[in-house]
Parts: C-alpha cells; structure tokens; sequence
C-alpha cells in the first residue's frame, strides 16, 4: 500500500545549494532572527531542525550563548560597579 503524496510538499532547495551537514536534507531556511541573525548566517534544517551557519556548516549555538551570555555578564559588572559606588 502506498501511502499518500503530503498535502503540502517541501519547498524546492535553494539556488546556492547549501544543505543541512547533520541529515544532507538539501531543504534548509534562513532564520528570521533579524541583525544576530545575518551576522551568524543562521540557517535552520526543514527536516531535522539542526541549526547551523550557513557558510561555514557548523553549529552556532556557541556564538549564540556568547551573545546573550557577554552582554547580561557586562551589565551585572556594571550595576556591582553601580552599587559599590553608591554604597561609599
């Protein structure tokens, strides 16, 4: 028995051709993360969800915990730097 054509096929790959290094699913979406993410070149797997970096293949989740983890470790400085100051 032959099971049924989806009721919304897979988009066609992109025209560069990049496809997904986890599962080679060739059917990948560039994120909508607006700045962060075209400065990481996010790219997301339709098939297995992988996230990774468009030019280079590998994941990103490294720079993506950089870029939340820096700015919230700046800003706990800056409020102790605060606070000490305040305190004299």
């Amino acid at each position: 028995m032959q099971s049924p054509p989806p009721a919304f096929p897979a988009p066609p790959p992109p025209a560069g051709g990049y496809g997904c290094p986890k599962c080679g699913c060739p059917h990948t979406t560039d994120s909508d993360m607006g700045a962060r993410g075209l400065a990481l070149g996010h790219t997301v797997c339709n098939s297995c969800g992988y996230t990774f970096d468009s030019k280079t293949g590998k994941s990103n989740v490294g720079r993506m915990i950089g870029m939340i983890v820096l700015p919230v470790l700046v800003a706990l400085v800056l409020f102790g730097l605060f606070i000490s100051w305040t305190l004299k």
